[in-house]
């Protein structure tokens, strides 16, 4: 082919891009004259370069275009949906002859009549009503023009622009092939160099060092392109679909200057496009349907690239209807994909990750655009394929957001360097979460699940992957022990998964080079690299090991019937999150995380002892620290580490001292075995582990014993005013039909309540408490220790909620409450629970810090049965077995 027609190709190529930019921008810009004017400049310039190489069809055609753009420029016709339309059409005819140039170096047989001649009747249509138009004011006399002034200045030297050099690909991947063989060979040295103390060669190995560095930067930049370069047919494609689909809609896009590797340009050019495509027939909703939703007619799909972390972020958003959680669910049981039980049990997002299964589609029909179930499955693996991956977010309604992190290159990678049975591997950075370290302390947070094991990491679970199961071979140093190892949390989109590792090196700038054929079939390589010694390692695939293993639906699987277990062993009974932590040599233990205001380090030097007490700084006033554990041996030298519990209700403070924290764990609180050691409420399983519960309350008193008289009338607490209660005599006056008129003492008038309350028949049956109390921190705190004592209990933060409870319901035996509380008061929520037939027997016990005598009197008129102190958790005990004993 000629070299000329070689180049006319090229800069064809590069116009016609640039021209369906610039047409889709003119359509929503009509009156934009600069822009008209570009247009037809380049289509001016196509059709002459067309007649001077001697390509005649190209030249008609690009002609009939040229016709159409000057007819808008002279305002003879209107930038109007059908003539933007013919035009489109004569721009994608040149771009088909100009492949069939670049294929064979000629045109191919045949003509463009069809095109051209519907072109030219528009035009005729146009100028005819033109014509009409002018006929109507011919007769008007011509107003001469006014002479035109020409200003004759000087010429001006113009700047030159940027110097181009076009060079062939396969120049440019030597280049580079033979920089990462420098790179490799300068690693090599550096490590002979290292060996040899004192060697000559430092010095001009370190500027040979930098000048390589700097040679790789150069040569990498050859290969970077802007991602607009992967945009220009987005705009075009979303204009004709929505033409095609009745829909209006703008594509916004930002960060087009955003550079990456032209490898990876292209490989995330078809999934862009795909998901441009799904957004306006998926997302976008007709212009009727939005309005109805109070939506703007005109739908916008908002594209935007830019780098974080060392790598490219892409975000393809739009502001449509959304995804339908409960549609995909559907589709998805219908196609066989989910269990039906399991899905119910899934959260949204794992729903929704159902549309990246292969073969599945919500499209309602067969259409060009969607409904054949080949698309989204496609775009993961693609994207997966080059060390992407994508993450997706979406609100009924309002619209979705894919999320998609790729690298920047994929000639040289980050990779961090780990050993796994002698063996050493690169793992890619981008992909690493984070990395867990598990100690003998920790061994208890690797548990096994169907014989698997997983690591629970917050509330995440993650399974793991060691030697054994990548390889699919045993070890020959044996198995070792799991609280030996270390852990790669890996992250491929929303899929995680750890790998089990045995040690840990160094992140490394590793150059890949393509997997033998022979370990391809290993399916969990992605290639292999040269380290500076010259060893020779494997580079891991997280992708490919998550499909391989099919991590997501494992953990799906997981995840879904952990929650229908919980979900089966939930009524309205509360669940408590639990702070596990190690403190001693003994058991696990766990407090209500509601309670723990704060994890806390304190240096060892800002702790101090007064009067036989740990006391240290915190918020301006000094705090108690108490130890849990008896076997706890003194202080760390270097800092403490604390559980801060703090109640915003009483301005109190006080720090557990822990050695460490485990995990954090959600369940029902149902200890198995009670205990009578102080500072513990008994043991519990949480998460197959045997814990301890710490009885709060006991190291609160060992703290304060006003922890929560700060919040009475009077500061007396009431513990010392109940032992002496029943031998006060008040001045409260009987009344009723068989009044005395003498003053009764509060036992006899508790007594007297506890008397009109109806004898239960529990059957064995654990008694029904219900808490009422606005202080998260008091019903935390309460929770562990009534169910610890063997009832069933509920919390309501105030008595609203506790009536929705009882509108629902929802019986309860016996109805624990605050006092002072927002919205409704406990006086008041007494009194109007009293009126209600279903509830009015109920026994309801006061606990608080309101302990004068007037408001225990009030108290027992509206309705309560009996008052206990709310720092008095042995009274409290004491009640409740009363009334289940009918005493």
């Amino acid at each position: 082919m000629d070299d000329l027609v070689t180049e006319f190709i090229t800069e064809t190529v590069e116009s016609l891009s640039t021209l369906d930019l610039d047409l889709v921008r003119l359509e929503q810009e009509p009156e934009n004259k600069d822009l008209l004017g570009n247009i037809f400049r380049l289509m001016h310039t196509i059709k002459g370069t067309c007649g001077f190489i001697g390509l005649p069809r190209l030249e008609k055609t690009a002609h009939a275009a040229e016709n159409l753009l000057d007819n808008f420029r002279n305002d003879k016709m209107d930038v109007s949906e059908r003539a933007m339309t013919l035009l489109f059409m004569c721009i994608d005819r040149v771009r088909f002859l100009v492949s069939e140039v670049s294929k064979s170096g000629a045109e191919p047989e045949g003509n463009d009549s069809d095109i051209i001649q519907v072109i030219e009747a528009e035009i005729e249509q146009s100028l005819h009503g033109g014509e009409k138009k002018e006929s109507a004011v011919s007769n008007r006399d011509p107003v001469p023009e006014p002479p035109v002034s020409v200003d004759i200045s000087p010429a001006q030297t113009v700047e030159k622009g940027p110097e181009y050099l076009r060079v062939q690909m396969n120049v440019l991947e030597d280049l580079i092939n033979m920089v990462s063989e420098l790179v490799l060979t300068r690693n090599q040295l550096s490590q002979l160099i290292r060996m040899e103390e004192n060697s000559n060669l430092t010095t001009p190995f370190q500027r040979l060092n930098r000048i390589v560095s700097d040679l790789q930067d150069s040569v990498m930049k050859t290969r970077m392109q802007p991602i607009g370069n992967a945009w220009s047919k987005l705009p075009r494609i979303v204009r004709d679909l929505s033409t095609e689909m009745k829909k209006k809609i703008v594509l916004e896009m930002e960060g087009e200057e955003t550079e990456l590797d032209r490898q990876v340009l292209e490989q995330i050019k078809d999934p862009l496009t795909h998901m441009i495509r799904n957004s306006c027939d998926h997302g976008i909703e007709r212009p009727a349907d939005r309005l109805d939703a109070g939506k703007k007619e005109q739908g916008c799909i908002r594209l935007r690239a830019y780098h974080e972390g060392g790598f490219i972020v892409l975000q393809i958003s739009d502001d449509g209807k959304g995804l339908d959680p409960a549609k995909i669910a559907e589709k998805a049981i219908e196609k066989g994909l989910a269990d039906p039980d399991k899905i119910q049990a899934m959260s949204d997002k794992q729903i929704l990750s159902y549309i990246m299964r292969p073969g599945f589609s919500t499209a309602e029909q067969i259409t060009n655009v969607s409904g054949r179930g080949v698309g989204m499955d496609v775009v993961r693996a693609n994207i997966e394929k080059i060390g992407g991956s994508i993450d997706m977010e979406s609100t009924p309604g309002k619209g979705t957001c894919f999320t998609i992190q790729i690298p920047l290159t994929l000639a040289i990678i980050s990779a961090l360097i780990v050993e796994i049975d002698s063996y050493r591997y690169a793992i890619p950075q981008m992909n690493i979460q984070e990395l867990v370290s598990i100690n003998p302390t920790d061994s208890d947070m690797i548990e096994y699940i169907n014989d698997k094991p997983v690591l629970r990491l917050r509330d995440r679970i993650i399974p793991l992957l060691d030697s054994e199961a990548l390889f699919d071979f045993k070890s020959d140093q044996g198995q070792k022990p799991h609280n030996e190892k270390l852990i790669c949390v890996i992250s491929t989109g929303s899929s995680y998964y750890g790998i089990l590792v045995d040690q840990i090196y160094d992140t490394e700038e590793v150059v890949i080079k393509s997997v033998s054929s022979v370990l391809k079939n290993a399916g969990i390589f992605s290639g292999n690299t040269i380290l500076g010694d010259g060893r020779v390692i494997m580079i891991l695939d997280p992708a490919a090991i998550a499909r391989k293993f099919n991590v997501e639906k494992a953990v799906n699987q997981i995840e879904a019937e952990n929650i229908m277990a919980r979900q089966a062993r939930e009524s309205v009974k509360e669940r408590a999150s639990m702070l596990v932590f190690k403190a001693g040599d003994g058991a696990l233990k766990a407090v209500p995380l509601a309670l723990v205001s704060r994890i806390q380090v304190f240096p060892r030097g800002e702790i101090t002892c007064s009067a036989d007490k740990i006391v240290v700084r915190y918020n301006n006033t000094l705090m108690q620290l108490c130890f849990i554990d008896s076997t706890t041996q003194g202080l760390n030298d270097h800092e403490v580490m604390s559980l801060v519990l703090s109640d915003d209700m009483s301005d109190a403070s006080m720090g557990l001292i822990i050695d460490h924290v485990v995990d954090i764990i959600e369940g029902d609180l149902d200890l198995t075995t009670a205990t009578l050691r102080p500072g513990v409420l008994g043991s519990m399983i949480l998460s197959d582990r045997t814990v301890d519960v710490i009885d709060i309350a006991h190291f609160l008193s060992l703290s304060r014993s006003d922890w929560f008289s700060k919040m009475a009338h009077q500061s007396a607490p009431y513990a010392n005013y109940h032992i002496e209660r029943v031998h006060e005599r008040l001045d409260i006056v009987e009344t009723g039909p068989h009044t005395t008129g003498r003053s009764a003492t509060i036992g006899e008038l508790e007594q007297t309540a506890m008397a009109h309350r109806p004898m239960a028949e529990y059957r064995g049956q654990k008694m029904r408490l219900l808490v009422v109390d606005d202080s998260p921190f008091f019903r935390s705190m309460l929770y562990p220790i009534l169910t610890g004592a063997g009832y069933d209990v509920t919390l309501s933060e105030d008595p609203l909620h506790a009536i929705r409870l009882h509108d629902d319901g929802h019986m309860f035996d016996i109805v624990l409450s605050d006092i002072e509380m927002p919205h409704m008061d406990g006086y008041e929520f007494v009194e109007r629970m009293r009126d209600d037939s279903s509830w009015k027997d109920v026994p309801f016990i006061a606990i608080t810090s309101h302990n004068t005598r007037e408001d225990i009197e009030y108290g027992y008129k509206k309705g309560f049965n009996k008052y206990i102190g709310k720092f008095d958790k042995d009274e409290l005990i004491r009640s409740l077995v009363s009334i289940r004993n009918n005493e």
